[in-house]
């Protein structure tokens, strides 16, 4: 053991701020707990057997459809849609959570429509009846749907070639092309149409030369006024 660990060996502990009555109590909680876990498993386990059991019955009858269950609570909901999922079968919810939400499991191939599916959501039985009904109404308005349609005629074909035939021609390929007058307000200069038909290499070494026989030239300065006093003095007199 190193000096530390000898000295904080031999500190004496913080007293304990809990006391016997509050870990009584937290013991008792935690044994309740686990209680309540034991009773939750032993509760799942039988439902889920009972469930089953159920399902087998509803799968063995040929004449059944559909398997209506009792109001169940969300956990034991999501138990149902796990066996039956793995049994191959259909279930959908209905009613209002907490109060009457239900599931009714169906065939794979007696699985309900979407019109009925609105029906039995809405509260209320599905009947043959009310699917003919709801196929009239289905049918009825997809038939007002397509009479307004038609009713607005024919779409208006548009001829572009005849609308703009003032920027394209109405003949294809060379036949209609156009020769294109050159514009001299826009720089657009035929060749043969320049006076000056030099080329930029040209142009400057012209002006280069120009430059370099004017430095050699020389410059005629202008008669100073102390020279043109000194003249004018030498001039003679006027009788």
């Amino acid at each position: 053991m190193d000096i530390l660990g000898s000295i904080m060996s031999s500190m004496d502990k913080p007293p304990s701020t809990v006391t016997e009555e509050e870990k009584r109590q937290r013991n008792a909680r935690k044994q309740q707990m686990e209680k309540w876990k034991l009773q939750e498993n032993k509760r799942i386990q039988t439902f889920k057997t009972k469930i089953k059991a159920r399902i087998e019955d509803f799968m063995k009858d040929p004449k059944a459809e559909k398997l209506k269950l009792e109001p169940m609570e969300k956990v034991d909901r999501a138990l149902v849609r796990e066996i039956t999922d793995d049994a191959g079968l259909t279930a959908f919810a209905f009613g209002q959570d907490e109060v009457d939400r239900h599931l009714i499991i169906w065939k794979r191939e007696s699985a309900p429509g979407d019109d009925e599916l609105a029906v039995l959501r809405r509260g209320e039985e599905w009947t043959e009846e009310k699917g003919e009904i709801i196929k009239a109404k289905r049918e009825q308005m997809e038939a007002e749907r397509n009479r307004k349609v038609n009713h607005k005629g024919p779409p208006v074909k548009t001829d572009y070639r005849a609308k703009y035939t003032h920027l394209i021609s109405q003949e294809v390929g060379k036949s209609g092309a156009q020769d294109v007058a050159a514009n001299s307000q826009y720089g657009n200069v035929k060749v043969e149409n320049k006076k000056d038909r030099r080329t930029i290499e040209e142009t400057l070494a012209e002006r280069k030369a120009k430059k370099m026989k004017q430095s050699e030239e020389p410059s005629l300065a202008a008669p100073t006024p102390s020279a043109a006093q000194s003249s004018s003095n030498h001039m003679p007199a006027k009788s």
